[in-house]
C-alpha cells in the first residue's frame, strides 16, 4: 500500500499493525517539518540581522547596562550572527595572540579541597582552550554594532579576559569604515557587496 504526497510504502497486512505503523509514520514527518519549519525562520532571522553595513545611527556612541548587555548574549539573533561569523571563519585562532585551542582538551572537574595554585593554573589552561566572538568595539559603548561581523572578532579566554571595554584606535577606524559598507581600494572608495552567510 503506497500513502499518497508522501511516497512511503507499507507492507504491513495486518490491520492492527498497519495502524500502529501509520501513526508512528505521522508522528515522524510532523516532527521533520517543524523541524525543517525552525530551520527556516532562524534562516530568515539570520538574514535579516547578520549585515555587514550598518547607518550612522548605529555608529552612534552609547551606555548601555551591564544588565542589559549580558542580557543580550542569551538572545536568538546574537546565537545565529555568532554562530554564522564562526562558520564562515573556518580555523578557530585567537586574533590577537595566535592562540589555537587543543582539540583534545577536556576542562577539569572544578574540586574545593585543590590549592589555590593549581585552581589558577586550570582556570588559564581554561581559558586558553577557549575561542570566543568578541567586539571590537564593545556594546556597552556601541550598541547599534552589537550585530555588525566587521565588529566581530576571534579572541582565546585570556585576551578576552585583558582586553574588556578598551577601545583600540585602529579598531575603531577600521569597523566604523567598513561597517559604512564603503571601503577603500586602489581604484577610489567602493562599496562592499552585501555578504550573506547562511547556515546550513
Amino acid at each position: 500500500m503506497t500513502y499518497p504526497q508522501t511516497n512511503i510504502t507499507c507492507a504491513i497486512k495486518d490491520v492492527k499493525r498497519r495502524i500502529k505503523w501509520e501513526k508512528k509514520e505521522k508522528k515522524r514527518l510532523k516532527k521533520e517539518r517543524e523541524k525543517l519549519s525552525r530551520r527556516e525562520e532562524a534562516v530568515e532571522r539570520s538574514e535579516k540581522h547578520f549585515s555587514y553595513v550598518s547607518t550612522s545611527e548605529d555608529r552612534r556612541e552609547t551606555n548601555i547596562s551591564y544588565k542589559r548587555t549580558r542580557a543580550f548574549y542569551a538572545t536568538p539573533e546574537w546565537k545565529s550572527c555568532r554562530n554564522q561569523y564562526l562558520e564562515s571563519r573556518g580555523e578557530k585562532i585567537c586574533d590577537c595572540c595566535g592562540r589555537i585551542p587543543d582539540p583534545n582538551y577536556r576542562r577539569v572537574k572544578p574540586d574545593r579541597n585543590r590549592p589555590q595554585w593549581e585552581k589558577n593554573k586550570l582556570e588559564y589552561e581554561f581559558q586558553c582552550n577557549r575561542i570566543l566572538v568578541d567586539h571590537k568595539l564593545p556594546v556597552k559603548y556601541y550598541w547599534g554594532l552589537r550585530l555588525t561581523p566587521s565588529n566581530f572578532q576571534l579572541l582565546c579566554g585570556v585576551c578576552n579576559g585583558k582586553k574588556m571595554n578598551e577601545i583600540n584606535s585602529t579598531h575603531y577606524e577600521r569597523v566604523m569604515e567598513s561597517s559604512t559598507g564603503n571601503v577603500k581600494t586602489d581604484k577610489g572608495v567602493k562599496h562592499i557587496e552585501l555578504l550573506k552567510v547562511i547556515k546550513k
